[in-house]
């Protein structure tokens, strides 16, 4: 299962003023397609740590979202 869809990406994306780069592209590789973090890093050419980073960047924000929504 995946752990939001793009809509929801989207919107995150705006909430925490991503720049949509290389980094915000792997994150949405591996939290909206499910892609592992490693093959989202070679997919868009940025380190693991990155893509790493990212993903706890946007799953943070989710989260909290989702506390405030309830």
């Amino acid at each position: 299962m995946n752990a939001m869809n793009n809509d929801q990406f989207d919107k995150l994306s705006e909430l925490i003023d991503s720049d949509g780069g290389p980094g915000a592209q792997g994150a949405r590789l591996v939290l909206v397609e499910g892609v592992r973090a490693k093959e989202a890093a070679e997919v868009v050419g940025v380190t693991f740590q990155s893509v790493y980073k990212s993903v706890r960047r946007f799953k943070k924000a989710f989260e909290l979202a989702k506390a405030v929504h309830q």
